[in-house]
């Protein structure tokens, strides 16, 4: 009975289901956008050790860098001398003209070939194919950096690239799929002196984007020497950048010192720290937690006052209907009880539709959205509208309750009588 009465009227009945679902669907997209935010990716796309430090322009990504040798040795034992510092290395860099072997004359041709590259990169090869030499870029790394390396092909041994014999070549593409040498492959370079030396391509490789130049050129040859090898090959050898990690304890005071001595002591460095991107993720995630939460909210409201409108409405229409029902037997307490049950069913109705439908269309949205948002995960959760669900139980039996209470405050003979 308490069935077919919710269901007397469909288009309410649905409008309800519907307000009360889809308040639900956003809170679970909320807390599931929330859960699924991953501060590590987010974090790691722009900074990997606790702190990178360098020239002011540098961090200009306006500007295109050049090492006005500011990250001197001083200011290097300066900086690493803070308290609590326990792994730190450097990044040296250079560009330089680098002629255009037979090796990759041929290496071009067979990019060329392949559907992975976009026109205006074939169309950039195509230009390098016509000049003796190109612009390069020259990588030193310390050894301490070695592990944020991208392998993308051959085998890369730590103490062999250490040895000086050995160099890593990048690829021209961000997959690692098309490539101006192989790992075997010899690469000459001219040192400051005019000596050309040569090396053994170890591994396709390439340095992150937030610990490089942060600039490139269409088609550019890259290449990693260990810093030491660098040093000796290039008589410029002032780093790019510091980077260092630090204790936990000290993160604090340490970003402090940094600060102090960027600012005061040598105002042409400056830096990154991981806390300031941690603050930027916490910003980000609040944003969506308080855009979600209050839509939740609204659209609870409007599905709840949606939902007392509708059992309102239906209990004054039906008014006479319930006293004639109690007139022949039905007791207070049963009138309730139905009532009550109706209001349930709005409730275990919304519930079904919320994990079915619901939960069909929140995991395709999270998936669609993962793909979007690159630091997200693509989990759905849908705890939180279980929690709802008591609250809205509890609602569900309270209104019922409270407008039977006041209908009935006259007798039966009064209600059987009146016109209303």
């Amino acid at each position: 009975m308490s069935f077919a009465n919710v269901f007397r009227s469909k288009n309410k009945a649905i409008m309800v289901f519907l307000s009360l679902a889809l308040s639900m669907l956003i809170l679970n997209l909320t807390f599931s956008f929330s859960r699924n935010l991953n501060m590590d990716q987010y974090i790691n796309r722009y900074i990997y050790s606790d702190f990178v430090i360098g020239e002011n322009e540098y961090f200009n990504i306006n500007n295109e860098f050049i090492n006005q040798m500011i990250l001197n040795q001083r200011s290097i034992k300066d900086l690493t001398s803070i308290q609590g510092v326990e792994e730190y290395g450097c990044i040296y860099f250079k560009e330089l003209d680098y002629t255009v072997d037979r090796t990759l004359k041929d290496m071009y041709q067979e990019a060329l070939k392949k559907t992975d590259l976009m026109e205006y990169q074939k169309n950039e090869i195509r230009k390098c194919l016509q000049k003796e030499a190109i612009n390069s870029h020259l990588y030193g790394a310390d050894e301490a950096l070695y592990q944020y390396f991208d392998i993308y092909s051959g085998s890369f041994d730590a103490t062999e690239f250490s040895s000086g014999h050995y160099i890593l070549v990048s690829p021209i593409d961000f997959e690692g799929k098309v490539t101006t040498y192989v790992p075997g492959d010899m690469v000459e370079l001219n040192a400051s002196n005019g000596e050309t030396k040569s090396y053994t391509v170890m591994a396709i490789a390439s340095i992150p984007f937030n610990l490089g130049i942060r600039h490139s050129h269409l088609v550019t040859p890259e290449f990693i020497l260990p810093s030491n090898e660098y040093i000796k090959l290039i008589e410029d050898n002032t780093p790019m950048i510091l980077t260092m990690n630090v204790e936990n304890d000290f993160i604090d005071s340490a970003e402090d010192n940094i600060n102090d001595y960027c600012k005061n002591k040598n105002p042409y460095l400056n830096f990154e720290s991981k806390t300031l991107y941690e603050e930027e993720f916490s910003n980000t995630k609040q944003v969506f937690v308080i855009v979600g939460t209050v839509l939740s909210i609204i659209l609870g409201l409007i599905g709840i006052m949606n939902y007392t409108n509708t059992i309102l409405t239906s209990i004054i229409v039906r008014k006479k209907e319930l006293t004639l029902l109690q007139s022949i037997g039905m007791t207070s307490k049963q009138l309730k009880l139905m009532l009550i049950l109706e209001g349930v069913i709005y409730i275990i109705s919304t519930l079904a539709l919320v994990l079915s439908i619901g939960v069909i269309l929140g995991k395709f949205i999270i998936s669609m959205a993962s793909r979007v948002i690159w630091f997200m995960d693509d989990n759905f959760i849908v705890h939180p509208s279980l929690i709802c669900l008591l609250i809205l139980t509890f609602i569900a039996g309270l209104i019922p309750y409270i407008c039977y209470n006041f209908i009935s405050r006259d007798s039966i003979v009064q209600r059987l009588g009146s016109n209303e």
